[in-house]
């Protein structure tokens, strides 16, 4: 099944600031977000790809048993950080996909 793309392809503020959110130090991106190319899809698709991090179950168990606390709280906090990009990242596709298609 083929799917009607919108012509012309031009990319709303909304979508062009969540990507750059996403992806501040892609240059590739950058430039096929500038020129409203259709394959920046396949570049977010290909980083939405990314599995999430996640905190290493041993690591917690040893920073709470050398009283590591403010470390392992510290990393967790970072930990957020990267889950919330990845899932920023995957929006951006399902995004991606609303921006371009018509039906």
């Amino acid at each position: 099944m083929f799917r009607t793309k919108k012509e012309p392809l031009i990319y709303s503020d909304e979508f062009r600031t969540a990507v750059l959110k996403a992806y501040p130090e892609n240059d590739n991106i950058k430039a096929l977000l500038k020129a409203n190319e259709y394959f920046l899809g396949r570049y977010l698709d290909d980083c939405s790809q990314c599995p999430a991090p996640s905190l290493d179950p041993e690591l917690i168990i040893e920073k709470i048993e050398c009283g590591a606390i403010d470390e392992l709280l510290i990393i967790a906090k970072q930990n957020l950080e990267l889950v919330k990009l990845a899932q920023l990242k995957s929006e951006v596709y399902r995004m991606w996909d609303k921006e371009c298609f018509l039906d």
